[in-house]
């Protein structure tokens, strides 16, 4: 079944030091039960790039029942490592705290990446649930 697609826009999931970060929420319309949601982590090098910056995330998985999020995180230049897994820490945690307004799956939250997005996500899968 291929579900017609909500996109909001520029929600900001975090604030470090004052610097909002936003993400784009992409839902698939008409699912009656918890939507599985798979984070975009874009690519740069870690010094360039945005969350715009990926696939059509209507297709492929929204439009097949997934919520997809892609998510900011603060470059190199503008903030140094740690900083960025901090980021994408948080877009999780938000995902979580938002899931009953947005019918989310906390429970069912995936990373899908580019280059430097790679990197994040392994870092981000070898920390354990109750730090994320």
């Amino acid at each position: 079944m291929v579900y017609d697609v909500k996109v909001m826009a520029d929600l900001e999931f975090a604030a470090p030091n004052g610097k909002p970060l936003l993400l784009d929420l992409y839902l698939p319309v008409g699912v009656d039960k918890p939507l599985p949601v798979i984070v975009w982590l874009h690519g740069g090098g870690w010094r360039i790039g945005d969350r715009k910056l990926g696939p059509d995330f209507r297709v492929r998985f929204a439009e097949r029942g997934y919520a997809m999020a892609s998510i900011e995180y603060r470059l190199s230049g503008e903030a140094l490592f740690p900083a960025q897994i901090h980021d994408v820490k948080a877009a999780i945690r938000w995902l979580r705290s938002v899931a009953n307004e947005y019918g989310l799956d906390s429970g069912h939250i995936g990373l899908w990446r580019s280059s430097a997005g790679g990197h994040l996500a392994a870092l981000a899968g070898t920390t354990g649930e109750g730090i994320l």
